[in-house]
Order: structure tokens, then sequence, then C-alpha cells
């Protein structure tokens, strides 16, 4: 929790230059070599959003992360709730904690990773990719946050404006196999669906039966196969 005599302001960002044993969804680990890659945190006081809204912080984020990357490579994708894709395999990982009291927003600590130098990883993580991995070029971390962070600064702004309408058609538009047959895993029964989107509660939608059944999965409640 954040101390309110130690509250440091809006959008003041935290970088590390090395992780091990980091903490992400459901517990998976995030590993980074010392300097190679990018890892931070942003703290934000979205005071605007309902509580009930809270999974468009995550939209912008991810929205930001994405933007950014297209412009150094191809084939990004982010896939719910929290994970940024290139191809089938994973370069970016977000984790957000929000601090809710009543009916408001109280602050929001972003945990961002980004695979940016590294080539090499731990055979524990299943399918990690890097920048350099896939475009074969070293990257100044510097210069690359700071280009991040005006991407991410640029969906937040629309975000706070009010137009989450923007964010949230670019999110969608986005979605890793959105709109694709895939294999899914919920309470132990394995079945094929199509995804929809996301309802505004942040639930994965998920089409079955040919899409004659529609259904709203939270965090856990669902696994891709």
């Amino acid at each position: 929790a954040l101390r309110e005599e130690e509250k440091p302001v809006d959008g003041t960002v935290i970088t590390a230059g090395y992780q091990s044993g980091g903490r992400g969804q459901e517990g998976n680990s995030w590993e980074s070599e010392k300097g190679r890659n990018l890892l931070f945190t942003i703290i934000l006081y979205p005071h605007f959003l309902r509580p009930d809204r809270q999974f468009r912080i995550s939209m912008a984020i991810s929205a930001g992360i994405k933007s950014f990357l297209d412009r150094q490579t191809g084939d990004i994708s982010i896939k719910w709730p929290n994970d940024i894709y290139a191809g089938n395999d994973k370069i970016a990982g977000i984790l957000i904690e929000n601090a809710i009291a009543g009916e408001k927003m109280v602050y929001s600590v972003i945990g961002i990773g980004l695979n940016v130098n590294q080539v090499s990883f731990s055979s524990a993580l299943p399918n990690p990719v890097s920048l350099k991995l896939l475009t074969g070029k070293d990257y100044d971390n510097g210069l690359l946050l700071g280009s991040l962070l005006r991407e991410i600064d640029r969906q937040y702004a629309l975000l706070r404006s009010g137009k989450a309408g923007v964010i949230e058609a670019y999110y969608h538009s986005s979605m890793y196999r959105r709109g694709r047959s895939h294999l899914f895993r919920s309470q132990g029964r394995e079945f094929s669906g199509v995804i929809e989107g996301v309802d505004n509660s942040g639930r994965l939608v998920v089409a079955e039966d040919g899409g004659r059944s529609l259904k709203a999965y939270m965090f856990r409640e669902i696994e891709y196969l």
C-alpha cells in the first residue's frame, strides 16, 4: 500500500535493472538478465475512473505497449488479460494492482516487463521472446523506455479525457486469436471456442457451440490450451 505521506506524484516511473523470481499473473515468474530488458513500475491515481471499469487501465497500458511495439516489429497482439505477444511468444507482461475505497479508484501500481536484448531464457519459461531475437538488433534501453512511456501516456490521456471507447476498440481489434477457434479449459472441461472480446468488467467473452452460446470468464476461470 502507498502511505499518504510517501505518495509519489501521478505518473511516477520507477525502473529496475535486474529481476529474478519476479511475480506475474497466477504466480508466473519473470526472468530478466541484468541490464538487458525494460523493467519498470508506473504509479497512477485514476480518480476519474469508476472501480467497476478498472480493467480500462489494463486496456490503456496494453494498447500503449502494443502501439509502441508495432513500430519495432510485426505480429504484435494483446493476450488477455495482461500479456503482449509477438506471434505466439510472450514479449511483455503487465501486473496491475489497484486500490479502491468505496466508489473511488485510489491508485494503480503498474509493473511492466519487456524483453529487449536478452537472447537466452530459462527452460522453465514456456514461450519467451525478445526484440533482439525478433529483429537481430541491439537496443538502447533508455531510448526505448522514453518512447514506450510516451505511447503509454498517450493512451492513458485518451482514457483520462473520456475517450475510453477509442481504447476499447483498439484493444479488441488487437486481441490474440480473437475471432479464431481455439482450445480452452474451464473447471476441468476442455472445449473449442472463439474469443469475442472483453466485457465491461474485464471478463473474457467466448463463443461456444458455433456461436450459439456466449459465456464470460473471469481471470483464472479459463485457460488457453
